[in-house]
């Protein structure tokens, strides 16, 4: 009894391992059992003649191209019935069954392995089918001879759906022999209330075929709980049955038994130190062929590299190189179990070529396309993402499809398709200081973490950090350098098998605070007037060096700007661009309040907290000189902590007066294109040379030097 309950149990294991099989019998008993002693099977009449229904050794396997049927290869039942109750010519029913779960629509099937015992001279004969009775048969198939063949060495199958008797079968006309295993799949289908019976059936597919017969005559059961062997009277039958499958699916009725060397995904990026010799370079025409970890490289071979998948950081290093020869190289995946969905990562050597994926077809023995992939750049790398049949056996390769190599770099399948997560979005940054910030964003639905990556202004990544939990919206970066510029990017992070980690978001700049001295420095020129962008503001302006001025509008003539009205400030705000008129010169600026996490627009005059490019266009202006200029078609850089004026974003002066006490000043505007002289002003980018009051300068890294490489305050 332990050992019966032990295979029960595996019998149990198989079926939670696929939820759409209810029941599983594969006869793994001791031989010479007898049905009706094991657990779960219930026996009813008595065999006056024959053996009955007793496990047998007889292994019986059904194979096709495209595998072996699941269940193949265990034990089998001997099922030898000669007649009942010789004399009684009504017969005694000698049942066997065994329950499985209800059904109560849709269809249910019925699959098991077949072969006769011997010369099959008999009439009819019943086989092994289903019911809702523990006493009367429902759908089950027929075996008889053929009137052509009376040795009996060929036979002929039918279908009943009800109990019907004999007269009422369904028979075929194709002749199988009895050396031969024959696969049986039996449907029941409530919702159309017929039963069919396939014979034969390819393996491994999805897709129902044409039944070999069908029969909808009889009364319809309303559910089907039972496999059941019945055999009555007259109805002899010898044969042996296996692999018995109770299912809900065509897919599973047909599923293939996964090879002892198939596994269950593939997940690798070939950097692990398991994949052999690392190559430099290979001649074209002249790739290895060989295997690797279950791989199989067919004119490709292991290269070392490296490339980065720009949407989400990730950073790979060595690869599979494909012979460029016209679809020379081939890269075979090792056998899976199944397959969902496969993941590339790959580039090509020349922009526009193209690789493909594919599949072994079993049941044609090819290979056939699935999907083709194309490099729209060279030396990028692409993410090619592609849903497969996820129902069985799947043996998939990536083949060259033209003359430019191609680098696999990483490759991932799944058992069942995963959810992608979404890209956060909503970042911001609060709590700004000399030396940290905090970053914030939304949360991601489906998300166990998140992956925060910092860059510096130059673009280079300066930090990756990861945190824990789905929940968390916001993280403190520390150890910044003051003053400078930053941006980070956030993506969501899953458990990669069911929800896969997003791509990056898109960046968010932050520029950090002051030194905590809050005091702002700047040499100018006594008398001049500047432009400024602090990201921190001043209550008390009243002796720092300059006069502050907001812009108050512009003043047209016709189509051409004449001049802006400046009004006097009082205070400095955080971000706030201003105007000013230098009276001394250095400004000093005592800083104070929050920081404003970006320079402000206001009026047409534009911050900048980094050095930024002026646009080309009329609408630009730079200050020099005291006056405007227009910054049509030289390239202009506004300076840290400065700003520039742009016409068209700013309003019309509508003629008010200043605050009480304070200045009003309007400012000439001047259409020439060239500035050669100016207080605020970088030409040629952020290193370059400037004019100033006619002497040569040049401007390096926030500093100007005169031409002999003096330090010019």
């Amino acid at each position: 009894m332990k050992k019966l309950f032990s295979l029960f149990f595996l019998s149990l294991f198989i079926i939670s391992a696929h939820a759409d099989v209810l029941f599983v019998e594969e006869f793994n008993y001791t031989s010479g059992t007898v049905l009706g002693t094991v657990e779960g099977w219930t026996t009813e009449g008595d065999m006056t003649e024959g053996e009955g229904r007793i496990v047998n050794d007889l292994s019986l396997t059904y194979v096709t191209t495209a595998g072996e049927y699941i269940l193949s290869g265990g034990k089998s039942l001997k099922h030898n019935y000669a007649s009942n109750k010789t004399g009684d010519t009504n017969g005694e029913q000698y049942v066997s069954y065994n329950d499985f779960a209800k059904v109560e629509s849709g269809a249910v099937y019925l699959t098991y392995m077949f072969k006769a015992d011997g010369a099959q001279t008999q009439s009819n004969g019943e086989l092994l089918g289903m019911t809702s009775s523990s006493s009367k048969p429902s759908a089950r198939p027929w075996i008889g001879k053929l009137d052509s063949d009376e040795s009996g060495n060929t036979f002929r199958l039918g279908l009943t759906m009800y109990s019907g008797a004999s007269a009422d079968v369904v028979w075929g006309t194709t002749a199988y022999s009895i050396e031969d295993v024959v696969l049986l799949v039996l449907k029941y289908d409530l919702d159309n209330k017929a039963a069919s019976l396939f014979i034969n059936p390819a393996l491994g597919t999805t897709v129902e075929p044409t039944a070999d017969l069908v029969d909808d005559k009889g009364t319809v059961r309303t559910n089907i709980n039972h496999v059941m062997f019945r055999n009555q009277g007259a109805s002899k039958a010898n044969y042996f049955v296996g692999g018995v499958r109770v299912s809900t699916t065509w897919a599973e009725a047909v599923a293939i038994k996964p090879q002892e060397e198939s596994i269950a995904r593939v997940n690798t990026n070939f950097d692990d130190g398991t994949w052999g010799t690392i190559s430099e370079k290979y001649t074209s025409g002249s790739y290895p062929s060989n295997t690797i970890n279950g791989w199989q490289l067919d004119k490709a071979g292991m290269q070392s590299g490296s490339v980065t998948y720009t949407a989400t950081g990730e950073k790979f290093e060595n690869r599979i190189v494909i012979d460029k020869k016209e679809k020379g190289g081939i890269v075979t995946l090792p056998t899976l179990t199944s397959a969902a969905q496969i993941v590339i990562y790959a580039s090509a050597g020349t922009e526009n070529k193209a690789m493909t994926l594919q599949s072994y077809n079993y049941k044609i023995a090819d290979w056939e396309d699935v999907a083709t992939y194309t490099f729209a750049e060279k030396a990028t790398c692409y993410r090619f993402i592609t849903n497969l049949a996820g129902d069985g056996l799947t043996r998939l390769c990536i083949a060259n499809a033209d003359g430019s190599v191609k680098n696999i770099w990483k490759v991932i399948t799944y058992v069942t398709e995963p959810t992608y997560l979404s890209a956060p979005t909503s970042l911001g940054v609060a709590n700004i200081t000399a030396h940290a910030f905090t970053a914030t964003w939304d949360a991601v639905e489906g998300a166990n973490g998140y992956t925060l990556m910092l860059y510096g202004a130059d673009g280079k990544r300066k930090s990756t950090d990861t945190i824990i939990g789905g929940d968390v919206t916001q993280y403190v970066f520390k150890g910044l350098e003051a003053n400078t510029l930053y941006s980070f990017r956030v993506k969501a992070t899953g458990d990669e098998e069911t929800m896969i980690s997003s791509d990056l978001s898109e960046f968010k700049e932050v520029t950090t605070a002051l030194e905590m001295t809050n005091t702002y420095t700047r040499d100018v020129t006594n008398g001049n007037y500047g432009t400024i962008c602090l990201p921190h503001g001043c209550d008390d302006i009243s002796s720092v060096g300059a006069i502050f001025f907001s812009v108050a509008g512009k003043i047209m003539d016709g189509s051409k700007l004449k001049e802006i009205v400046l009004n006097e400030v009082s205070s400095l705000e955080a971000g706030k661009p201003y105007i000013f008129y230098a009276t001394s010169d250095q400004l000093t600026i005592a800083l104070s309040g929050e920081q404003a996490t970006e320079a402000k627009r206001e009026n047409g005059l534009i911050g900048c907290y980094t050095v930024t490019k002026v646009t080309n266009s009329v609408y630009c202006f730079i200050l020099k000189d005291n006056k405007l200029y227009c910054a049509k078609e030289h390239t202009y850089y506004a300076g840290e902590n400065r700003a520039y004026v742009r016409t068209d974003e700013m309003s019309a002066f509508d003629g008010s007066a200043a605050a009480p006490g304070k200045r009003q000043v309007r400012m000439a505007v001047e259409q020439e294109q060239t500035a050669t002289g100016m207080e605020d002003v970088v030409m040629q980018g952020s290193n370059g040379k400037i004019i100033r009051d006619g002497q040569l300068y040049i401007y390096r890294d926030g500093q100007m030097y005169d031409v002999m490489g003096g330090m010019v305050k």
